[in-house]
């Protein structure tokens, strides 16, 4: 529930699942590892000030690794909000302890 709360909600139903002991380390392995922290990141169905609210709640949430990387492409969720230009969620993840120098392989 919370991969969906944060692909396509705000941080209300998002705090509301992790009050619920949500499962915050989970992954989504349907065709490629995401985690709810990357998944928070990576959806595109929600603006940049939803994204920024779901990962401040996500980042301190118990068992989530914030250098946790994809699978299929070695990515952390830093590397996606320099992909998508998401300057205000990564000082987030940077603000939390997000390693700037993991090397991707794509």
């Amino acid at each position: 529930f919370l991969l969906l709360g944060v692909s396509l909600h705000g941080p209300d139903i998002v705090r509301l699942l992790l009050a619920a002991n949500a499962d915050a380390s989970r992954s989504c392995y349907s065709r490629v590892s995401a985690s709810v922290l990357f998944t928070a990141c990576s959806t595109r169905f929600v603006s940049s000030e939803i994204k920024v609210a779901n990962v401040k709640l996500l980042v301190f949430a118990k068992g989530v690794d914030i250098n946790e990387r994809q699978i299929c492409t070695n990515q952390t969720s830093l590397h996606i909000c320099a992909r998508e230009g998401l300057a205000n969620v990564a000082r987030v993840l940077l603000d939390a302890g997000a390693n700037s120098t993991v090397v991707s392989s794509k």
